[in-house]
């Protein structure tokens, strides 16, 4: 087969782009809380959306590794994460991402989750 593009795919097969979209989280949520009113959401906005996800996590691994760096520590962990959210998002909204997040790490290491 001949490769004549860039990627180095075969002739006529495009290479998927390696990019992350929230889209799909970002529309779980908004049925979530809308579910009553079946609301939806152009393509515009949700690529606005993805836009400000993206753009806070950027931010907050960035400050992540930051407070890593600080203590010298080698490899960045939730605590590193949690206080670089305290330290970029607004506190009530920080107080409740932090809660959420342990929330999602208690799950996932299946420590199961008490009601809150």
């Amino acid at each position: 087969m001949a490769k004549d593009n860039k990627s180095g795919a075969p002739k006529g097969i495009k290479k998927k782009k390696n990019e992350s979209s929230y889209a799909s989280y970002a529309a779980k949520v908004l049925k979530l809380v809308h579910a009553e009113n079946n609301l939806g959401i152009s393509n515009a906005a949700m690529q606005a959306v993805c836009l400000i996800l993206s753009d806070l996590e950027d931010k907050l691994s960035a400050q992540a590794v930051k407070i890593t760096a600080y203590h010298k520590k080698g490899t960045v962990m939730a605590p590193h994460f949690q206080a670089a959210t305290m330290m970029r998002l607004p506190p009530e909204l920080a107080k409740h991402a932090v809660a959420e997040g342990h929330k999602a790490v208690r799950k996932f290491e299946g420590k199961g989750v008490t009601a809150a």
